[in-house]
């Protein structure tokens, strides 16, 4: 039984043309964003954000101007392993606080906490593609989540749409503006409150495994 959502969000460069994208280019993570819900009374208990280094593309004008980052400001930012080892400690500390039980990192048979994405590209495509170029390790736990657009589809609307769209729909607090992964990872975590408090949800856990 879910009791707890970590909800995540990347915001990643953006497509040039298909010239560069042919010349081995991919998207890199420049923005993580993260909130802990507690399901059973909407709270969100913790939250963090940082920005990530563009370590090898730079950042398309679109791309400034969707994100509202520039680059001067990333090329200051710490690296994606740094970031995740950062990530690393502020889940350690949950886990301790909240005496979080992850289905992949106990072997108790009670489970009462879930990473949560809108769709499967943030755990699914983005992070586990990067590492894979850079031959970076990221913690096993990041391998498994649960897809809040997939549960939104089933439960309330029964096709996709975008973050706040959906938010909109069902009434759900709105954080911000769209492509800021703290905001966006918040406005996740309220909508999933507002559907596990009135629907009887079941989920699958996805793997990238």
């Amino acid at each position: 039984m879910a009791e707890y959502l970590i909800c995540l969000d990347f915001e990643a460069t953006c497509y040039p043309s298909k010239n560069q994208r042919n010349k081995g280019w991919y998207q890199e993570i420049v923005d993580i964003g993260a909130a802990l819900i507690n399901l059973n009374d909407g709270d969100i208990e913790s939250a963090f954000q940082c920005n990530v280094n563009t370590t090898e593309f730079f950042l398309t004008y679109g791309c400034k101007k969707k994100l509202g980052l520039d680059q001067d400001y990333l090329d200051g930012c710490p690296t994606l392993p740094s970031v995740l080892g950062r990530f690393c400690k502020w889940t350690k500390y949950l886990r301790d606080e909240h005496d979080l039980i992850m289905p992949w990192n106990s072997r108790s048979d009670y489970e009462n906490t879930y990473f949560c994405t809108w769709s499967n590209m943030d755990l699914g495509y983005f992070l586990p593609n990067e590492c894979s170029q850079k031959n970076i390790s990221y913690a096993n736990y990041l391998k498994y989540w649960i897809n809040g657009q997939e549960i939104f589809n089933e439960y309330i609307f029964g096709r996709n749409a975008k973050l706040h769209d959906a938010a909109d729909y069902v009434g759900t607090k709105i954080v911000g503006d769209a492509h800021g992964a703290a905001d966006d990872a918040k406005t996740l975590a309220y909508l999933m409150h507002d559907i596990f408090d009135n629907n009887n949800v079941n989920f699958e856990v996805k793997s990238c495994r």
